[in-house]
This record gives C-alpha cells, sequence and structure tokens, in this order.
C-alpha cells in the first residue's frame, strides 16, 4: 500500500500584545491534502477582546541535509 506522506506549512499567524509582549495567539498551517488547520497557542476563549493583527508566513523549505 503505497500512502503519501502528510506535511504542513505554516500560512498565516494572529499575534497580539500580551502583558506588554508581542505574541503568536494562532498559527494557520495548510497540510499537503489541501485542508487548513489552526493551532491555538492561548485558550480561544481567552483571545476574546485582543486586538490581533494578522500577518502571513513564508516557510523556505529545506532539503533536510546538514551543511
Amino acid at each position: 500500500m503505497n500512502k503519501k506522506r502528510l506535511s504542513a506549512q505554516p500560512i498565516r499567524e494572529g499575534i497580539a500584545e500580551i502583558s506588554g509582549m508581542i505574541k503568536v495567539v494562532w498559527r494557520d498551517y495548510r497540510w499537503n491534502t489541501g485542508r487548513v488547520v489552526r493551532d491555538w497557542h492561548i485558550d480561544p476563549d481567552s483571545a476574546e477582546g485582543l486586538e490581533i493583527k494578522v500577518r502571513s508566513v513564508e516557510c523556505k523549505k529545506t532539503s533536510g541535509k546538514a551543511s
């Protein structure tokens, strides 16, 4: 059976100032199946009321070889 290996790339993230520090609130990943999944770094309920800015995440592919 030939199964395709799953992989995901980060595509965007939400950031906010929390206690005087800029923190990642969530990050969206696009899987090689086309599905987009959001990974929360804080409790989603506590994000209510935060001023969240969305920014794109560029991920450079690596060959996996150490240089």
